[in-house]
């Protein structure tokens, strides 16, 4: 029986369950059609006979059709058959085969005892080797291991086979449960429409059908539970199938008669080995970073240096550690037993080390210095004091070019200094000023005066100063720990803070992708912090700011305690925590020793957005625990979470990198509709109060429309290091166009690999863990019902119109609250908070600006009183510059609060009582403010793409009854909408005073005469272009001169000159003479100028000589191949046999010319001077030329002529001829130029300008814009490698180059009319170009931002030209006709009308750019039937309507409007 066969070998695990079904189908139609096809072969043949394999060989044609099949006729002719033969395609006995007939196999033993016996009477025993015997020792291990591995295999087997059978009934249930809950809607909704119908028309018997219907909706409800119970209980099952399969042991032992016999998981075991290295690999890189940090700025490879310098300057008699060598040598031959001369190489190193330290701690302790300097930030503009320009130049000196990594300047990063208590009260009183009435600003100045006056602000400052010695910074582990860590209050909005999406762009409308390549981005960022692959923030590319706050950024959460919470971080994880629709799961992004792609994590969240399963009771709520009171959430983990199921779910989502919520809602922005942008707000600062983890550092929260947002923990760092995540992954990774989606929205890329599943993490939550759940919500809903928050999108005016006014944007908006606060309250004025950054200092956190002044004040009240622009504009100023002298001084160290707040705790531990610091602390903030940072790094230019910028963030503020700037906690005297509406006209307001006029009045550079001294005024921003300007010019100053030295040389090159002196040098340590006894006589001619010591001045006389000896080495190559160039009488070789010379010819030029490596010019210094040929052969040819041409008569005259003019005049020419030819490259190109060309009076246009026709076959695009950014963009690159010589020259036969000198001058050339003649203005560098369109002129930037702009960036400025409407100047579209006239018209317009004044910018502007692109407004093209199409085609090229051609400028690249 077939399937009996079949089912015995599935039985014994020679096949799967597959190979088995697939074999059984394979047999049916073995049996229906190849039986039936070969029934006249198998009627043939003879069982006794014939054999079975060759019959079955013969019927098995097509391999892949019965491939399962033969495994089974293969395993049953091999068990009766055990020599079936290899050649006969049974091969499933080869690999016992062979072994068996080896030479030291027992098998082959005992075939050569067998056969010796027979043929000899004596007995042969055979010999046993060591081997053998180990062999059979190790024989029955190997057995018992085999049945191991066969059991496991059929226990996995069965496992799989079950987990399919319960995973097909789950799905089965599942579906029954959607059907029957389809069945009670429907039922239900029958039942309602029948008791309407009831009601309408008074129809009892409608009543009693709609209670029969609501009795079967109930059945089936009952069923729906019946089914829902029978599914958990399934779940349960394969869930403890799957922990036990968990179970087991990665390394056991037994103890048997037979020895000790071991057993793996070696898939357990790999995993452990694989995180042993992984653990190792980190630790490794964390130590190099380190020790480089340790060293920074120097590097391991300066103190190798050193040490050489040590070692090879005392091998060459030189002492340069003073004597300490000869000191030291014989202490380590005594106590190392160091043998000479090894001593003194030891002692080098060991002295080079000690004086490597300490250059690198002085240069430490000097970099601290500067750092330490901030009288950088109270400079005024264009006024700087001598010690900041010494600062700025060591700064840059020392600190810039560094490639320093993230903490490279952590320990040289000064302590927060802490200010006199005298200075910190007098900045209190004065900020207390206009907001308490004279009373109480009395009695503030009494306790301020006793609390000095008693000693204990002495007591006190003496505690507080040891800490500063003590402690990094005296500030921000108490603000930390008192200021966040032991408040009990919720997190949820008084704690947490939000950041929104970038609501004007919207890369993908999946959420899965989203979350995908955000979280991706997310983990390569903190992939770069770990690793200390991305530099410090640095102010001014010069100060480093402290980047401390970055190592809790990841994998930190918040734990609660019943008296403080803590901070658990780890330095390693390798999954992030996922809630979804109620439901947590455990996403890993490291496996496989491998980092996830983002389309492989879309994989597992989408799996988890398809997951339809029921959340475990209480398991929707869970995360109220961590909005609601830290003490209940404390005991509630205490209680519930401390072991089991609950604890290991909750490790999981403790222990995650972070959290990603896959929310259900969605959220967007709408300009039509504030409320959308208010819900989208208020969904990220707290949600539902149960669908946040508000414990985590931050949650990344994506909504289900692909929106996206963050609700970060406060406790651990503040708002710019999650700024800068932001900036560092969304914007590199996501919201760029083609950065990270295809087209239809999903993540890019394909799997490298097996993706794991998300796991589901389990929770058993009792009814009491239920019932503080729900407490805990209810305090969350409280808490999150009483937000009131609105969000203002003000889009009028931004950043750049306030820097227009001369003022700080910062300082523009906090005056604009004050006035709007002042308005909105009636007349009030408050106590202010703005929190400013002390990231100078290390470990620095946050200070607070209080915004609030006299000056301020006095500006609000000017304003409403309605006093005059000059009065304003003059209070305006005193109060922005009062708010950025405060601005500075809290971030230099100079605050009020946070000295008070440390003066504060310290009086706590001293138990000492101070009613000044109790009334100063517990004052009420009622306008709390901060700006959200962006543009911390260089990933995105937000002035080209302003919509990628984030909408924000916003935090609760510290009074309940106050008011916040992004977002609003309403009390009951607030409303967030008018308060809205008051910023936006404050804003207004403001920007509105003539101060705007006045700005635009800046100079470049100015200086004033006062009694003072000269005062010096700079516009920074035109200055630094200038210098960059400057720099690029260098540069290119630089390059030019590389690049004569190289082409002067070529083809040697200045490597060949380090291997002469290299060379020379190393014969002469040889004590060979390479100078062939020169060099004696250069040493003596060295020694009577400079004395320089035996045996260096020889090696000096020696590098001088091989010097020298290059030079004429390259003098003769030049020479040669100015030789071969010179020679043209290949051009004359008849086609077929090639003389001689030729041949010679051929032969040397490959030699000594091809290269390579030849650039553009680099054959210019060996390319022969044009020949004077003599005068008689050139008269002769001119006459020879003329016969055709002229009469008989005519002839005779000009031969007279030529006789004359031979015999009187000739000589002397010539003579003047040979003595330019001698003195110049060329004597004829010159003045070929100047008075063909340049001395012409006449128009240039068609007679002297040439055209040159598209391909006309081919059109490449129908866009006018993209083609002409494409061929300018390839113009300019053609330019690029022009000036860097990166191009070859032109070569006759790839041997003989032709002159390049014309290419010099192709682009940044114009020709300048003269009313005499014309010259050439031709520039080195220039970084527009000039665009003619519809009769205007433009000038766009090619080279911008210290870069070589892009097609499409070229693209859309020519398209912004097209675009605009409005009209020419009067004139400006017929400009271009004074190019195409009379050349000395053109002269005196130029002369009388474009010397100053806006002409001649814009006229400088065409003239100095690389050349003309004429956007037409016409349509060229070809057409094979109508001639006259490329007709009209050449002449638009040639003149064009005569004023819409620039003719003057080198070329003008013409693109048409059809492209």
């Amino acid at each position: 029986d077939f399937d009996a066969l079949v089912l015995e070998a599935y039985t014994k695990g020679r096949i799967t369950a597959q190979e088995a079904d697939a074999a059984k189908s394979e047999f049916t139609q073995f049996r229906t059609v190849t039986v039936r096809e070969h029934r006249f072969q198998l009627s043939q043949f003879d069982y006794k006979s014939d054999r079975l394999d060759v019959l079955f060989a013969s019927l098995f044609t097509d391999s892949t059709s019965t491939n399962n099949l033969q495994i089974i006729v293969k395993m049953v002719l091999t068990t009766f058959h055990g020599n079936a033969a290899v050649e006969r395609g049974f091969s499933v006995n080869k690999e016992c085969l062979e072994p068996n007939l080896q030479g030291l196999s027992i098998r082959s033993l005992r075939l050569v005892y067998e056969w010796q016996k027979g043929k000899t009477a004596a007995e042969i025993i055979a010999k046993v080797t060591e081997e053998m015997l180990k062999s059979v020792r190790s024989a029955r291990s190997r057995y018992r291991a085999m049945l191991e591995q066969q059991r496991a295999e059929a226990s996995h087997r069965k496992y799989e086979e079950s987990r399919k059978r319960k995973d097909a009934t789950v799905l089965e249930l599942q579906s029954k449960q959607k059907k029957l809950l389809l069945d009670v809607a429907v039922l239900t909704k029958d039942a309602d429409s029948l008791v309407y119908q009831c009601e309408t028309d008074s129809n009892m018997s409608l009543l009693v059908k709609s209670n029969a219907l609501r009795r079967a909706a109930q059945q089936k409800k009952e069923e729906v539970e019946k089914v829902e119970k029978e599914i958990v209980a399934l779940e349960a099952n394969r869930n403890k199938a799957m922990a036990e399969a968990h179970q087991a042991v990665v390394f056991a032992f037994n103890i048997t008669d037979q020895g000790v016999e071991f057993e793996f998981d070696h898939d357990a075991l790999l995993r452990v080995w694989a995180s042993g290295v992984r653990a190792y690999k980190k630790w490794y890189a964390r130590f190099k970073n380190r020790l480089r940090n340790g060293i920074y700025p120097a590097k391991p490879s300066s103190l190798l240096t050193m040490m050489l310098v040590m070692i090879f300057a005392t091998m060459f008699g030189n002492d340069l550690s003073f004597g300490y060598v000869k000191q030291l040598n014989p202490l380590l031959v005594r106590y190392l037993g160091v043998v000479p001369p090894h001593d003194t190489y030891a002692s080098c190193a060991l002295i080079a080390c000690i004086l490597w330290l300490l250059v690198v701690l002085i240069y430490k302790l000097l970099i601290g210095q500067m750092l330490a300097y901030h009288g950088w930030m109270y400079e005024a503009r264009g006024r700087v004091s001598r010690p900041t320009k010494v600062w700025a130049v060591l700064a840059k000196t020392l600190l810039r070019n560094r490639r320093p990594g993230l903490f490279s300047f952590q320990n040289s990063l000064p302590r927060l200094p802490l200010p006199s208590v005298g200075d910190t009260v007098r900045r209190y009183l004065v900020s207390m000023e206009p907001l308490l009435g004279d009373e109480e600003m009395l009695e503030m100045r009494r306790l301020a005066a006793e609390f000095q006056s008693t000693g204990i602000a002495r007591k006190l400052q003496f505690y507080l100063r040891l800490k500063s010695w003590w402690a990094p910074n005296y500030v921000s582990d108490w603000w930390e720990e008192f200021v966040y860590l032991y408040s009990r209050d919720p997190i949820m909005v008084n704690s947490n803070y939000y950041a929104v999406d970038a609501i004007f762009v919207r890369p993908t409308r999946v959420q899965a992708a989203r979350a995908a390549n955000v979280s991706w981005a997310m983990l390569q960022f903190w992939r770069r912090i770990c690793r200390e692959e991305m530099p410090p923030i640095l102010l001014n590319d010069t100060v480093p700011l402290c980047s401390w706050q970055y190592e809790r950024q990841f994998a930190t959460t918040r734990i609660p305690g019943e008296e403080r919470d803590y901070l658990m971080h780890l330095n390693d994880t390798r999954h992030i925590a996922v809630f979804h629709s109620g439901r947590f799961y455990k996403v890993y992004f490291h496996y496989g020793n491998r980092w996830l792609e983002p389309c492989e994590l879309e994989a597992q969240f989408q799996r988890i957005v398809d997951d339809k399963s029921p959340p475990a009771p209480g398991e929707a709520e869970l995360a109220a625990l961590t909005a609601g009171e830290r003490k209940v959430w404390a005991r509630a983990r205490k209680d519930f979470f401390r072991r089991g199921v609950n604890k290991t779910s909750l490790d999981a989502v403790e222990r995650a990198a972070f959290v990603l919520v896959l929310d259900d809602e969605e959220a967007d922005y709408d300009p039509k509709d504030d409320s959308k942008l208010d819900h989208f707000a208020k969904s990220l600062l707290h949600g539902n109060g149960r669908n946040r983890w508000f414990d985590k550092s931050f949650s990344l929260i994506v909504f289900a429309n692909g929106r996206i947002g963050v609700n970060a923990e406060h406790s651990w760092a503040d708002a710019p290091v999650m700024s800068q995540l932001w900036e560092e992954a969304v914007i590199t990774y996501d919201i760029v166009p083609d950065t990270g989606y295809t087209a239809t929205g999903h993540c890019k890329g394909t799997p490298k690999g097996p993706v794991p599943n998300p796991i589901r993490l389990q929770w058993d939550l009792n009814d009491a863990c239920r019932s503080v759940i729900a407490s805990q919500l209810r305090v969350a809903t409280d808490l999150l019902n009483d937000v009131d928050l609105h969000l203002v999108v003000h889009r009028q005016f931004g950043k750049g119109a306030m820097k227009r006014c001369s003022m700080s944007p910062d300082a523009f908006i906090q005056l604009a609250l004050q006035l709007a606060y002042f308005r909105d309250s009636g007349g009030e004025f408050c106590l202010t908070y703005e929190a400013s950054m002390t990231r100078l200092f290390k470990e620095g956190r946050t200070e607070t600006v209080r915004s609030c002044t006299n000056e301020s004040c006095a500006f609000v009240r000017a304003m409403e009183s309605g006093a005059n622009n000059e009065e304003v504009i003059r209070l305006l100023r005193q109060a922005s510059e009062k708010h950025q002298t405060m601005y500075r001084d809290a971030m230099t160290g100079k605050g009020v609060d946070r000295h008070l707040f440390t003066l504060y705790v310290v009086s706590k531990y001293c138990k000492t009582q101070s009613p000044f610091l109790e009334k100063a602390l517990h004052c009420q903030w009622k306008l709390s403010t901060s700006q959200t940072p962006h543009g911390q790094t260089s990933k995105m230019d937000f002035h080209k793409n302003p919509d990628f910028l984030s909408a924000g963030g916003g935090f609760g503020p510290v009074s309940h009854d106050g008011y916040g700037v992004s977002y609003i906690i309403a009390g009951e005297d607030t409303d967030s909408r008018r308060f809205g509406e008051q910023i936006c006209r404050a804003l207004l307001d403001v920007k509105n005073l003539r101060i705007m006029a006045e700005a635009h009045q800046a100079v470049v550079f100015a200086f004033n005469i006062t009694d003072e001294g000269i005062q010096l005024d700079f516009d920074h921003t035109v200055l630094r272009e200038v210098f960059a300007s400057i720099v690029r010019s260098y540069k290119k100053g630089i390059g030019r001169l590389k690049n004569r030295v190289w082409n002067s040389t070529y083809p040697m090159g200045p490597k060949s000159f380090c291997l002469a002196l290299f060379g020379g040098t190393s014969a002469a340590l040889l004590g060979r003479d390479p100078t062939f006894g020169c060099g004696a006589k250069i040493e003596s001619l060295i020694s009577r100028f400079v004395t320089v010591p035996a045996p260096y001045n020889r090696y000096l006389a020696v590098s001088i000589f091989s010097g020298f000896s290059w030079l004429a080495v390259a003098r003769v190559y030049k020479s040669v191949q100015s030789q071969l160039l010179a020679y043209h009488g290949w051009m004359y070789e008849v086609r077929g046999p090639t003389s001689w010379r030729t041949k010679l010819w051929f032969g040397a030029c490959r030699v000594l010319l091809w290269s390579s490596g030849a650039s553009l010019f680099s054959f210019q210094g060996c390319l022969p001077t044009l020949p004077v040929p003599p005068v008689k052969k050139t008269v002769d040819r001119y006459l020879l030329s003329m016969e055709p041409l002229l009469s008989e008569s005519e002839m005779a005259e000009t031969r007279a002529l030529a006789r004359d003019f031979l015999a009187k005049e000739s000589w002397k020419l010539q003579f003047y001829l040979k003595l330019k030819y001698y003195w110049t490259n060329n004597y004829v190109s010159d003045w070929w130029e100047e008075f063909v060309y340049l001395y012409s009076r006449d128009p240039i246009m068609v007679n002297s300008n040439y055209y040159g026709v598209d391909a006309v076959l081919l059109n490449p695009s129908n866009v006018q814009v993209a083609r002409a950014a494409n061929m300018a963009w390839g113009f300019l690159r053609y330019w690029r490698n022009i000036s860097r010589q990166t191009m070859q020259p032109l070569m006759v036969q790839n041997l003989v180059p032709l002159c390049s000198w014309q290419y010099e001058r192709q682009f940044a050339t114009t020709r300048i009319p003269g009313e005499e003649r014309d010259y050439l203005m031709h520039l080195n560098d220039t970084r527009h170009i000039a665009v003619f369109h519809s009769g205007r002129f433009y000038k766009v930037y090619f080279h911008y931002g210290n870069r070589w702009l892009e097609p499409c960036e070229l693209e859309a400025q020519f398209q912004r030209i097209v675009d605009d409407k409005s009209p020419p100047a009067p004139g400006e579209a017929e400009l271009a006709a004074l190019t195409a006239g009379e050349r000395k018209v053109w002269a005196r317009a130029r002369k009388d009308f474009f010397r100053r004044g806006v002409n001649k910018t814009s006229l400088d502007a065409v003239e100095r750019a690389a050349f003309v692109l004429v956007l037409d407004d016409e349509e060229a093209d070809y057409d094979p039937k109508d001639d006259s199409k490329l007709d009209h085609f050449a002449k638009s090229l040639l003149h064009g309507n005569g004023r819409n051609r620039w003719f003057d400028k080198s070329f003008s690249l013409i693109v048409f409007a059809n492209g």
